[in-house]
């Protein structure tokens, strides 16, 4: 990820959701001009306000810091800890490993996992490719309710006009029962 994907991402998420940049420092209770640095210097958010940003856009924090080709910091910072060192566990690979994998070193990784420190928003993105999970994964959100229904709906859209009313008549029996 470019270090500037996140600023793209984040004005373009602003701006489809209609707001200025002054009510999302609003929404966030930030000053205006720490928003801004989000967005014109590089500036990068916790990961609670990550959090707080993709809530009030309505966007996964994937969305925001992909390359385009709930609690206190510290209770997100423990989760996050928890579910790196579970991803990569699952994945088989030790700190090691995965700190080559993403160009850091061991120590770095370990801090992450004791909650020390909390990666920048690159590393984070690193992370969730070389393991193989979402950023919502790895942060502690559950957004499995939604993909699920996107999933069903891409189904649908692939499904002829006979096809779509079978399953309309599966659903209406579902319903009345």
């Amino acid at each position: 990820m470019q270090r500037n994907q996140f600023q793209k991402n984040l004005r373009k998420a602003r701006q489809a959701a209609g707001l200025s940049g002054t009510k999302m420092a609003q929404l966030l209770n930030i000053p205006a001009t720490t928003y801004r640095g989000y967005e014109n210097s590089g500036r990068q958010p916790d990961f609670e306000t990550l959090l707080k940003i993709s809530d009030i856009l309505g966007v996964p924090a994937d969305t925001l810091i992909r390359d385009s080709s709930q609690g206190k910091s510290k209770n997100i910072r423990k989760t996050f800890s928890a579910k790196l060192k579970s991803a990569r566990e699952k994945k088989g690979i030790t700190q090691q490993a995965l700190a080559e994998q993403i160009g850091i070193s061991a120590s770095t990784v370990g801090k992450w996992e004791t909650g020390i420190i909390e990666p920048d928003l690159t590393d984070l993105f690193f992370l969730s490719h070389a393991l193989d999970v979402s950023v919502d994964t790895l942060l502690g959100i559950d957004r499995k309710s939604a993909d699920s229904i996107l999933d069903i709906v891409h189904m649908l859209d692939r499904l002829d006009e006979h096809q779509l009313q079978t399953f309309r008549d599966f659903l209406e029996t579902l319903v009345q029962k």
